[in-house]
């Protein structure tokens, strides 16, 4: 049925079909059960994306199996027995298969499966030695250490994109508070061993009663790789030491 025909000057309203009441307005179809699966995707996508792409560190240290070479690590340094419960601490965090350690003469070995990544020969044990250090520092110092965190997690941000996550104790969320009344325009600045990840702007509210440590630019992969490393050096103990990697062989049969 076509619209009437106005006098020229004057407009004439187009007829609207009633509406019926739950029902749709005119001119907007219902969504379709395709549609609606559509618009859930990104979210489907990102899940799938933090399963997929954390590399075998990540998925054995949510409890997978290690799946590569069985290798004796030798790590030497001058507080052995500290260092013996961070690296073991970091080893059961990786998911290392069967791992057992010694230690003699200062000397730190450890005999375990690796997860079967390329690298895993290197960045394992390189992993392992990290002291681990924790630095959040405002305008007068530092605010935060190691001794104000409860834990480490990955999370996933708005996008979809790895960070860590780490916990923060009374006295660490009362410093945090104090930082931001003080310097609401600046920003904390993190420091993990030589890493210096993004400062956190101050006028940004915890999380969670805790601080998000963001991963650098760069593939997802990478980014999961490094959330995932930077979690397990911040659950484990720290150590204050200096550890280092004497060699990595493999284990007899």
């Amino acid at each position: 049925m076509s619209a009437p025909e106005a006098p020229e000057g004057e407009v004439v309203p187009l007829p609207v079909a009633p509406v019926t009441e739950g029902a749709a307005p005119p001119g907007f179809q219902p969504r379709s059960e395709a549609f609606r699966r559509f618009m859930v995707a990104p979210i489907v996508v990102a899940g799938l994306l933090f399963a997929a792409t954390g590399a075998l560190v990540f998925a054995a240290w949510r409890g997978g199996s290690a799946a590569g070479d069985r290798v004796v690590m030798r790590f030497s340094g001058d507080c052995p027995e500290r260092g013996m419960v961070a690296v073991r601490a970091r080893a059961e965090a990786i998911g290392l298969g069967d791992p057992s350690m010694t230690e003699e003469g200062g000397v730190i070995s450890l005999t375990a499966t690796l997860p079967g990544l390329p690298d895993d020969r290197v960045a394992v044990p390189a992993l392992l030695v990290r002291q681990g250090r924790f630095e959040g520092q405002g305008p007068a110092g530092v605010v935060i250490t190691n001794a104000e965190l409860t834990e480490a997690q990955i999370r996933l941000d708005e996008s979809g994109l790895p960070y860590t996550w780490v916990g923060l104790r009374p006295t660490g969320v009362e410093a945090m508070k104090a930082l931001r009344a003080a310097d609401p325009e600046g920003s904390l600045r993190i420091r993990i061993d030589h890493e210096q990840p993004t400062p956190r702007p101050n006028n940004i509210d915890l999380e969670d009663d805790g601080l998000r440590v963001l991963t650098s630019e760069g593939p997802t992969e990478l980014r999961m790789r490094e959330a995932a490393d930077r979690a397990i050096l911040l659950q484990a103990p720290m150590v204050d030491c200096e550890l280092v990697v004497q060699d990595v062989v493999s284990a007899n049969p």
